[in-house]
């Protein structure tokens, strides 16, 4: 049930993503599509709460937990497709995320958020709107439920 909750959760987010992006493709002169980088590439990235400071990822040395390329190419100019096929990819990855995250990074985790970060065009980093709502635990590369917070 949890998980059908944080899947509704991620969906709404991606939705309200989609709708606040601009999608608009650049016109040229015959108002044909412009694309200055056609077939270009898209990263998806999963990125941990600690290693985010005000929406950003703190140095470009961290590495993501999770990365994906998006094997289909991608317009430059309409961040929308790529967020779209790395919410396709990474919806793969749901019922297992946890233990996934666990098996990649090399520390403890402690009550951490996952956000979903891409990389169009290689212009780096970008925080997209989806993120879990439940927390993540890891110890020795595995996964447990989180201690319920004491109010």
């Amino acid at each position: 049930m949890a998980r059908a909750i944080d899947l509704l959760f991620i969906l709404g987010c991606f939705v309200a993503f989609l709708e606040s992006c601009s999608a608009l493709a650049v016109k040229d002169k015959r108002g044909a599509a412009a694309t200055s980088q056609a077939n270009a590439s898209c990263t998806c990235g999963v990125f941990l709460s600690s290693q985010i400071v005000g929406g950003a990822v703190k140095s470009m040395l961290e590495n993501p937990a999770i990365t994906v390329d998006v094997e289909e190419p991608v317009n430059c100019a309409n961040t929308a497709q790529c967020s779209t096929k790395c919410f396709e990819e990474m919806v793969k990855f749901l019922p297992t995320s946890s233990s996934i995250i666990c098996g990649t990074v090399d520390r403890e985790v402690y009550k951490e958020k996952a956000h979903l970060f891409l990389n169009v065009c290689d212009q780096g980093w970008k925080k997209s709107k989806i993120s879990t709502q439940k927390e993540i635990c890891c110890k020795d590369s595995t996964s447990y439920k989180c201690p319920a917070t004491k109010e």
